[in-house]
């Protein structure tokens, strides 16, 4: 049951940002990019254009970065508004439990052969620090990760900087 909400979650992050990409992206986050690496039983790395989207109703973050199926999401967890410094990473299926701040991780790429198909990962544990300067945000993860299906686990780390910091209204959908 754990892991279907956890792929459920993934795709609804995945979905919003497609959407957010689409509308804001694309004039917002010209030069802001997140570039991420993973090792376990596949390896890899990409360079994606990133926007973070800012939920005051909420209260949580949404850095996005995607180019076609492959993509990641930071989910920042704060008190009251967006701060910097260290965030403990933990896994999306105890955020609403977890001391503020703290930090989700999601993604997925396109697994090459033998084992071609979409992998996709979640958080376990990890550390995620951000600095916020002139409405952007900077910052890197590590995280460890398992896969939303199987128990196939992944170190990631990944490197930010000049994302865009959008404040969103209405209940932040």
């Amino acid at each position: 049951m754990r892991i279907v909400r956890a792929v459920i979650i993934f795709i609804v992050v995945l979905a919003l940002a497609a959407g957010a990409w689409q509308m804001f992206g694309r004039r917002s986050a010209r030069g802001a990019e997140l570039v991420v690496s993973w090792r376990g039983k596949s390896s890899g790395s990409m360079t994606l254009p990133a926007t973070l989207a800012w939920c005051p109703v909420t209260r949580v973050g949404v850095l996005e970065a995607m180019s076609g199926d492959s993509g990641v999401a930071l989910l920042l967890y704060e008190r009251d508004s967006l701060t910097g410094g260290p965030h403990a990473m933990i896994s999306p299926d105890v955020s609403g439990a977890a001391p503020k701040p703290a930090a989700s991780l999601v993604m997925r790429w396109l697994r090459a052969s033998p084992d071609s198909g979409l992998a996709g990962f979640r958080s376990e544990s990890g550390t995620a620090r951000i600095q916020f300067a002139g409405g952007k945000a900077s910052g890197d993860v590590n995280a460890r990760m398992r896969s939303v299906v199987g128990i196939d686990s992944s170190v990631v780390q990944a490197t930010f900087s000049g994302v865009p910091v959008m404040t969103t209204a209405k209940g932040c959908t």
